[in-house]
């Protein structure tokens, strides 16, 4: 049986991580972009803390009731236990074994996999961002990354707090050959949000599209330089909103 894409983009992006941290740590401790007051180290710490809580709650059948830590002696090695208990918790059982999630509408290894594969590929990405080294998402990945957004972290209700004045956004993701990979429709509106395939003479607002790993990038607040995206029109809206669901 093949391996499933996502089970193959966590095994590599978490010895991507592990490679590009030892080679960065070697030289010092610099800061990560994209999250204010981190370094490379504070990363580590947060990847492995993840990795770890998840491999325990997976093999446990509950959430742990505290987060591992760096001990005293080498992160890196550290980094790496964590990364290999979760492997081994999620990697070896049919992703449709059932498992404890906090997730109401998915209680399954599978589950694991997907927020463990998409955690790591946007930690992964903050880190060569940090570094200047060039990164990519593959589109298969970049694809259920960003349904993940709209399904998981919106869920199709707004952040606490937060509320949707309407306006429609138009996500719209190519691949390599400019095919669509991806054409959604989000509207916040009141305290919900809600999200469907995007046909012709829909309104909209604003649109943004581009590559899907550019598109991605703008879903997950990783934008850059490099992975830009067209936008027509304000989408600064589902932004925020985006930003506030992924706290």
């Amino acid at each position: 049986m093949d391996k499933h894409p996502l089970l193959t983009s966590l095994e590599s992006d978490s010895a991507v991580f592990h490679s590009v941290a030892a080679t960065a740590l070697g030289k010092g401790d610099a800061p990560v972009l994209c999250c204010a007051g981190w370094t490379v180290s504070s990363l580590v710490q947060h990847l492995g803390s993840i990795h770890s809580l998840v491999a325990e709650w997976v093999t446990t059948g509950r959430r742990p009731d505290t987060w591992d830590s760096v001990p005293s002696g080498d992160s890196l090695d550290w980094l790496a236990r964590c990364s290999a208990r979760l492997l081994d918790a999620v990697a070896t059982v049919d992703p449709l074994t059932p498992c404890s999630t906090w997730s109401p509408y998915d209680q399954s290894i599978g589950f694991w996999v997907r927020r463990m594969a998409h955690e790591t590929a946007v930690h992964r990405v903050d880190l060569q961002q940090s570094l200047g080294i060039d990164w990519e998402v593959p589109p298969i990945v970049a694809v259920d990354g960003i349904d993940e957004v709209l399904t998981l972290w919106l869920g199709g209700r707004m952040p606490t707090g937060l509320t949707g004045s309407g306006r429609a956004t138009r996500l719209t993701a190519y691949g390599p050959e400019d095919e669509v990979l991806v054409d959604q429709l989000v509207r916040p509106y009141g305290d919900l949000v809600h999200f469907c395939p995007y046909e012709q003479g829909m309104a909209v607002d604003a649109t943004v599209s581009g590559p899907a790993d550019a598109l991605w990038a703008w879903c997950w607040g990783r934008s850059d330089a490099d992975h830009p995206v067209e936008i027509i029109g304000d989408a600064s809206e589902l932004r925020a909103i985006l930003a506030a669901a992924e706290q």
